[in-house]
C-alpha cells in the first residue's frame, strides 16, 4: 500500500474531531451509463463524495465542509470541490471513452487539523495520477494508467 494516505484509524480520529451534521440524509443516487460503448460516461454536475482513497475508507460522518468532493462542469471543462480543508477550482480533460486527467488548479490556503491536511494532500496527489475513470450508477472510480483504482466517489 502506498504511504500517501493516512491509516483508517487516523481518518476515524479526524472524523471524531470534526463537528457532526445533524441531517444524516444521503444524496440521491443517479443512474448513469457504465460507458461500455464508445460514448463517454456522464460525469454529471451533482457532487461526487469521496468514500475511499488508496484503499482507506473515508468515515461517512465526516463534517460536510471537510469531506472531499468533486463537481464537474463538462461544458466548461472545469472541476471544483473540497480537497479536505480547502476548496479548489481546476480543470479536467476527457480522452476517449474512459480517459480523464484532473488539474486541481486554484486552491484556498487555509490550515486545518493535521489529519485533515494529510487527507487533503492525498487527494491533491491523487489528481496528478488520474488517467481513466469508470462510472456505475452512483459510483465513480478514478484510475491510474494501469487501471488501479486510486479513489472511489459516490453521489
Amino acid at each position: 500500500m502506498r504511504p500517501i494516505v493516512p491509516t483508517l484509524a487516523l481518518l476515524i480520529a479526524m472524523s471524531a474531531c470534526a463537528p457532526r451534521s445533524d441531517q444524516g440524509a444521503s444524496s440521491p443516487s443517479a443512474s448513469l451509463a457504465t460507458g461500455a460503448g464508445a460514448q463517454q460516461p456522464d460525469l454529471g454536475s451533482a457532487p461526487w463524495k469521496l468514500v475511499e482513497i488508496a484503499g482507506a475508507t473515508i468515515p461517512g460522518d465526516m463534517h460536510p465542509a471537510q469531506h472531499p468532493t468533486l463537481v464537474f462542469d463538462a461544458a466548461a471543462g472545469r472541476v471544483s470541490g473540497v480537497a479536505g480543508v480547502n476548496r479548489f477550482n481546476g480543470g479536467f480533460t476527457r480522452t476517449g471513452p474512459h480517459g480523464l486527467t484532473l488539474r486541481a488548479g486554484a486552491m484556498t490556503r487555509m490550515a486545518g487539523i493535521p489529519e485533515a491536511m494529510v487527507l487533503e494532500d492525498a487527494v491533491v496527489k491523487m489528481f496528478d495520477a488520474v488517467r481513466r475513470y469508470r462510472i456505475e450508477r452512483d459510483r465513480l472510480e478514478l484510475l491510474d494508467e494501469s487501471g488501479t483504482t486510486l479513489a472511489t466517489f459516490r453521489r
